[in-house]
């Protein structure tokens, strides 16, 4: 039994076209690319358009043009100064939903420039495939800014617990202090890991500056959250030297940071570790 299609207006509920016969979504039919087609039928929701897939695929009106912002106030008459049925137009698949058996259409993403759809169709026709080009490498862009990102935040993977590392002081805040180790992601000193002794707001401000060298030890790696802490306490040869003379500390470091490694080393060889 062939398929009848009639096009609802997805809001009203109303018919906007007359029952035909249509064959099933072309399995071929892919996202992105661009295809010509002709108009059948203006509603409130958009335009739908035969491109040859089987259905028709709608154009919503929020695909139309970048210019129609918000989309929601734009009626049927603005659609149809743009539109009329019979008109042979050019389109960009959208989306194309297999199991539901039904496509969607932008002329939005063949625009050079915002509301160029209204301005010159004709010309945006014209220029489709390379308006589509355009957009897609925008879009490709827009993906690898994102994934960037995401890789920015990710703690090191060659990173470890107890590592010692030379780092910049790149803020503060009263928790702690923040700081550059040449890894993606800046590290937390807390200031409960500054010093043995309790460190003030005040005193930190005093011991790092913005742009200071420092030393610190790797404390904790919290993968699931990807970012990690840092400690000096752990470099401290007495408690307290890190409020008394920090530049000692950071002399000291390398030797400080093999002694604790050795007593964590040696603590765990006892418990059985």
């Amino acid at each position: 039994m062939a398929n009848v299609l009639i096009h609802l207006d997805e809001h009203q509920g109303s018919q906007v076209s007359n029952e035909k016969e249509v064959a099933a979504l072309d399995p071929n039919l892919k996202a992105n690319k661009v295809r010509s087609g002709v108009v059948e039928s203006i509603g409130p929701s958009g335009v739908y358009v035969d491109i040859g897939a089987g259905p028709s695929g709608l154009l919503l009106k929020n695909r139309i043009t970048a210019a129609w912002n918000p989309p929601h106030r734009i009626n049927v008459e603005d659609i149809e100064k743009m539109f009329s049925v019979g008109d042979e137009i050019k389109v960009m698949v959208h989306r194309v939903d297999t199991e539901r058996q039904r496509f969607s259409l932008s002329t939005k993403s063949l625009e050079d420039s915002p509301g160029d759809m209204v301005k010159n169709p004709q010309l945006v026709y014209e220029k489709a495939e390379e308006g589509a080009a355009a957009f897609l490498a925008r879009v490709a862009a827009r993906r690898q800014e994102m994934d960037d990102r995401e890789k920015a935040r990710r703690v090191d993977p060659n990173l470890k617990v107890h590592d010692l590392k030379s780092g910049v002081v790149t803020g503060s805040q009263t928790y702690g202090v923040f700081v550059d180790i040449g890894t993606s992601s800046d590290g937390l000193l807390h200031s409960s890991q500054i010093s043995h002794e309790r460190v003030s707001f005040e005193d930190m401000k005093k011991m790092f500056s913005v742009g200071a060298e420092i030393k610190v030890m790797v404390h904790e790696i919290d993968n699931d959250r990807q970012r990690f802490s840092l400690s000096t306490k752990s470099l401290e040869v007495n408690p307290g030297d890190m409020v008394k003379d920090p530049q000692m500390v950071y002399e000291k470091a390398e030797e400080t940071a093999s002694a604790f490694r050795a007593n964590i080393a040696a603590s765990e060889q006892e418990m059985g570790v």
